[in-house]
């Protein structure tokens, strides 16, 4: 019985801690990280973002070919290395869910 009693504290326990994890989360989006990302082609750096933030960008190869991002150093968000990235490529991101984004060209399409 005091394993049962046990298990049962133990989801509880994760219950309660899954929206506090939600928010840390959340917040750490919001918060300057030291970024590092050459110059180089665009999906290579969009890669690195992802890898150094945590970030998921759907890029696809036609959307990003032949663009090469600039190269960033400093410190910030991942939203604002984002915007950084593409900034003079024409291209724009979309949020999709949490800490996921999708690269496209021109407007991206109201949804209805």
């Amino acid at each position: 019985m005091l394993i049962g009693w046990r298990k049962g504290m133990a989801a509880v326990g994760l219950a309660l801690l899954l929206p506090w994890g939600l928010a840390a989360i959340k917040a750490n989006a919001q918060e300057r990280i030291q970024i590092t990302i050459e110059s180089q082609p665009l999906g290579q750096s969009i890669n690195e973002l992802a890898r150094q933030t945590g970030l998921q960008v759907v890029l696809f190869d036609e959307v990003g070919a032949g663009i090469t991002a600039p190269s960033l150093q400093g410190e910030y968000t991942p939203q604002m290395a984002l915007q950084a990235l593409l900034a003079n490529t024409g291209l724009q991101y979309e949020y999709i869910g949490e800490r996921t984004y999708a690269i496209h060209a021109g407007k991206p399409k109201e949804n209805n």
